[in-house]
């Protein structure tokens, strides 16, 4: 395979992962509201670190860096706190 090819199978790849992302940050506002309706905290340590535990766990099972991925969900579930916060 040529390296425009490759390239080219990245960008679609990156492309996936933004609008996964949009996805996840689309459902942020629902939680929020549930959580306000319920008087639960935006912020759940103990929920947050089942996730980033087991997205680490699912990682290294698919040959991927465990503490790459621990980064990638703590921007992630930073991110959809402020969307929550809104």
């Amino acid at each position: 395979m040529e390296l425009e090819e490759i390239r080219k199978k990245l960008d679609t790849i990156d492309e996936n992962i933004l609008n996964l992302i949009a996805e996840r940050i689309f459902y942020a506002p629902q939680i929020a509201e549930y959580k306000k309706k319920n008087n639960l905290p935006i912020y759940d340590a103990k929920r947050e670190k089942q996730i980033i535990e087991s997205k680490k766990m699912l990682a290294e099972k698919l040959g991927i860096d465990g503490e790459f991925v621990e980064k990638i969900f703590t921007i992630l579930m930073e991110a959809s706190r402020k969307e929550q916060e809104k």
